[in-house]
């Protein structure tokens, strides 16, 4: 089966539990489009546990989905957002003008790693979305890079049927760009990035990029070989 039917058939399964999570009502909040120089993280944080708890057994159901998925060229992963992780990302956007949906976008995530090209993961992304009766917000940065481009790449897919809940959000990378991406997040992106930092991080997409590609005789690329590799090492994350 080719990889964009095997991702509508794996999203199409999924979503449906996405939504039941995300008929949540974050209890005393007014809107979720406020900006977060309204609130204390603290409190949120707290909010965020008690969704958590109320959500456990939908929660539950994404690991059922996950460990249900044999297909080996399609990894997929969730986590929910640690104290630690929420804290980091809200200092990093004080005084930004932030609205409480962006910051608090990803409090669960789900990643999808993929034996594909970006254009075959769009496809069966935008089968799913685009016949389906969910309010979600589609991030291709393989066409739109940040602002400040240092080479991260991906689709995110924003699920926002429940303005009133936290969103919830699915990534999807190839797994050249895992390569790329497990190392900056662990190494670069812990200290401050500046602009030495984010041009080796570009330098290193553009190698990616330029790698030759693998002639039908041989079995397995180079980049998917040195994926599951790094995969394996990092315990199945």
């Amino acid at each position: 089966m080719e990889i964009k039917l095997k991702i509508e058939r794996l999203l199409s399964r999924m979503l449906p539990v996405i939504a039941t999570i995300n008929n949540y009502e974050v209890p005393d909040l007014p809107s979720m489009r406020k900006t977060i120089d309204r609130f204390s993280p603290n409190l949120l944080y707290d909010k965020v546990i008690d969704f958590f708890i109320e959500k456990s057994d939908e929660i539950s159901c994404i690991d059922e989905l996950i460990s249900k998925n044999n297909d080996r060229r399609i990894d997929i992963s969730y986590r929910l957002k640690t104290e630690q992780s929420f804290f980091a990302k809200w200092e990093k956007n004080l005084g930004k003008t932030k609205q409480l949906r962006e910051v608090c976008n990803d409090t669960i995530g789900i990643r999808f790693i993929v034996e594909g090209s970006p254009e075959e993961i769009l496809a069966g992304i935008l089968k799913v979305v685009e016949h389906g009766d969910y309010t979600i917000d589609i991030i291709n940065m393989y066409d739109k890079p940040k602002a400040v481009d240092d080479g991260y790449r991906g689709i995110h897919l924003q699920f926002r049927n429940n303005p009133k809940c936290f969103p919830l959000e699915i990534q999807f990378w190839t797994q050249k760009d895992a390569l790329l991406h497990f190392y900056t997040h662990e190494i670069i992106y812990k200290m401050h990035p500046n602009e030495e930092s984010n041009y080796y991080s570009m330098s290193l997409r553009n190698c990616l990029e330029n790698l030759p590609e693998k002639p039908s005789s041989v079995p397995i690329s180079f980049e998917t070989y040195l994926y599951k590799i790094l995969h394996a090492n990092k315990g199945g994350e």
